[in-house]
């Protein structure tokens, strides 16, 4: 399967998600209401998640998918503290198997408004791994959406995620 040339490039991607929040995130800080303006209120989610290979680890495996449980607690004004649970399967090229990664991460997300970025360390299965993960989304009170990108050695993925809080 191919790949978008831009989704090879997590930095150029990243950096565009980034300039078209900081665009939109004046207008998210001047929200008013009983709530911080900072945090919706809602603390777990369940996601989904996209998957797409890159480096070398695109060579033996095609665009994964999966499913994540997601934390986001209020720390400080513009700081939360983020973790994630969650499974994803990556379908073989070629002669490889299939595999299943299982992954464990938590970190820090610095909030503007509905726009945020985050910083956490990950430790993936089956690619036995740990690893440095950045990320750039958007969230409203109910929804998430967010790209990560994980890059240590040949085992490199970004992954959209789209999450729903409860």
């Amino acid at each position: 399967m191919t790949l978008l040339p831009a989704l090879r490039r997590p930095t150029a991607v990243i950096a565009l998600l980034a300039a078209l929040g900081l665009g939109a995130t004046g207008a998210a800080a001047q929200e008013t209401g009983d709530r911080a303006p900072w945090h919706p209120g809602t603390y777990f989610a369940a996601g989904a998640q996209f998957s797409f290979p890159y480096d070398r680890f695109a060579d033996d495996y095609q665009t994964g998918y999966g499913l994540q449980a997601i934390f986001d607690y209020p720390w400080v004004p513009l700081l939360d503290w983020s973790a994630s649970v969650g499974w994803n399967h990556f379908g073989a090229k070629g002669d490889n198997d299939a595999v299943d990664v299982w992954e464990a991460a938590a970190g820090l997300r610095f909030v503007l408004g509905r726009f945020f970025m985050n910083g956490e360390v990950g430790w993936f299965s089956e690619v036995d791994d740990t690893t440095f993960i950045p990320g750039l989304g958007w969230r409203t009170e109910r929804w998430e959406i967010s790209l990560r990108t994980k890059a240590a050695g040949s085992n490199a993925w970004t992954s959209v995620r789209f999450g729903w809080y409860f």
